[in-house]
């Protein structure tokens, strides 16, 4: 929905992205934001202001498509502050662009204008359809081969109580299926194996009737080890928006098969518009 307040302010011709969460979210909410600066052909901006909060668990990830945009926001002030934002006060003085569902595409955003700032995640590949080609040549640039197959555990967080609730988790069990129907469809041979808790995953798989490999990540940028996971011929998801732009990079680089767990959240809500239509899904929890 939108809304408008105050009088004009110097964000009234520009598409604000308000960037929040890891490196993945931020990916969904700029290529949203700059797909419809692109559109409407006006000034683009950043809004990283929370990043500079030292207690903020993510760190600021775009340097590297930072330049597409016309401004970016390091710090709060009183117009910017998210707060203002969701609670729509004067004192922000522009208009506001919420997302309806984490889950669905909502048509109405290509009825914005400029001066929206765009709250939300916006977590599906047709919210930026029409930049896709720029974004993964950005993304892209570095990636190498590394595996035939690769795979992405996500721990850290999601094994906590109040997230675990909300995400599931993406279980050993959930890779062991995934990794024998890729050898069904083809000798793939090695998998290399990746987490945000790498010695939590090792005990896990012990035993695993596969050639896994756990590649060093340490002191890695969270870019490298998008690319990184985004380097081999399949891909094996977990449930985050991490593992969908690595899956997502893989899949135009190399058009191989991409496993992605369901359900996308712990209630059993499915993600069909975030999960593009040739990857495959297998159920994420223990079934044996």
């Amino acid at each position: 929905m939108s809304s408008r307040m105050g009088r004009m302010s110097r964000y009234d011709d520009a598409i604000v992205a308000d960037l929040k969460g890891g490196l993945g979210n931020q990916l969904f909410i700029f290529a949203a934001g700059y797909a419809q600066a692109q559109r409407l052909g006006c000034r683009f901006v950043i809004d990283a202001s929370r990043y500079s909060n030292p207690d903020q668990p993510h760190k600021y990830g775009l340097g590297f498509v930072e330049d597409l945009a016309d401004e970016t926001l390091r710090f709060p002030s009183r117009r910017r502050r998210p707060q203002f934002i969701r609670r729509r006060r004067a004192a922000h003085m522009q208009y506001v662009f919420e997302e309806n569902s984490a889950v669905r595409y909502d048509p109405s955003i290509e009825t914005i204008i400029p001066g929206t700032t765009l709250v939300g995640y916006f977590q599906s590949w047709q919210y930026f359809e029409g930049v896709a080609d720029l974004l993964f040549r950005r993304l892209s640039a570095n990636v190498g081969n590394l595996a035939p197959i690769t795979l992405h555990l996500r721990r850290g967080d999601y094994l906590n109580a109040p997230t675990a609730k909300v995400h599931g988790l993406a279980t050993p069990d959930y890779a062991g299926r995934a990794i024998t129907l890729l050898n069904a469809l083809g000798d793939v041979g090695s998998v290399a194996v990746y987490s945000d808790e790498q010695d939590r995953v090792v005990r896990e798989l012990d035993g695993f009737p596969a050639n896994l490999i756990f590649p060093d990540q340490r002191g890695m940028s969270a870019l490298a080890s998008l690319q990184q996971l985004a380097s081999g011929e399949h891909m094996i998801m977990s449930n985050s928006s991490f593992s969908w732009w690595a899956a997502w990079m893989m899949g135009r680089r190399t058009g191989g098969y991409i496993i992605a767990p369901r359900p996308w959240f712990a209630d059993d809500t499915a993600a069909s518009d975030l999960l593009l239509p040739n990857w495959i899904t297998l159920d994420a929890r223990e079934l044996s």
